[in-house]
């Protein structure tokens, strides 16, 4: 966890997720992860134990933990960075992707675990990557477990290209969810405060129209 120094955030502007209930009335505030973070700690331990897995050897002799990628996707060259938290190798010889989750919000969708497969093969192809799936640190279990084999180049490239795009036009659309709480720019949302529209330009007003309001 970096410290506010290494994160150039103040602690003033930390925000905590979670339900209020009424042992913890703040949420999962710094004292909730205090208590909470060892628990999970434990599980992750009690899961290594009892695994039928082990983990994988890279190529490169290493144990397959927090391996770093650096995937180049399409003629864009859309680079993707990232770690992968676990590979393990299962009996038949296998690769099992493994993403852990410490958030109270379950995670069902696995194309993060399909990119991490892309990076292993972009960074040792041939290997035989087929299942990806995420452990809960709240229950100390996994989840399902995802057949990889539709994760192929040509659909992260689509995916990823259309997330760029959007990036370099501003084309953020609204997802309104439990998560808008927690979001760091919700005040300025029409979607969660509508407030916000006599505040800040909505995308479907042109910048002199806006401009003529507002005068």
């Amino acid at each position: 966890m970096a410290t506010p120094e290494e994160s150039g955030i103040d602690r003033s502007q930390f925000r905590a997720s979670g339900r209020a209930s009424k042992q913890w009335p703040d949420k999962e505030n710094e004292a909730w992860w205090r208590v909470e973070g060892p628990t999970m700690l434990l599980r992750w331990i009690n899961f290594r134990r009892n695994a039928p897995w082990d983990i994988w050897i890279t190529p490169d002799g290493m144990p397959a933990v927090e391996i770093e990628f650096d995937l180049i996707l399409g003629d864009d060259e859309i680079d993707i960075k990232g770690y992968i938290d676990r590979v393990f190798v299962d009996r038949d010889g296998s690769l099992i992707v493994l993403d852990l989750k410490s958030g109270s919000r379950k995670v069902t969708i696995p194309r993060q675990l399909g990119t991490y497969k892309q990076g292993i093969l972009d960074k040792w192809p041939g290997t035989n990557v087929r299942y990806g799936v995420y452990w809960d640190a709240r229950t100390g279990t996994t989840g399902d477990m995802y057949p990889l084999n539709a994760y192929d180049m040509g659909r992260l490239e689509y995916q990823y290209r259309a997330l760029s795009e959007a990036r370099r036009t501003g084309l953020y659309l609204p997802n309104p969810s439990s998560m808008c709480v927690s979001c760091s720019v919700n005040e300025s949302c029409y979607e969660y405060s509508p407030e916000a529209l006599g505040r800040i330009r909505p995308p479907w007003v042109s910048v002199e129209d806006w401009v003529t309001i507002d005068e």
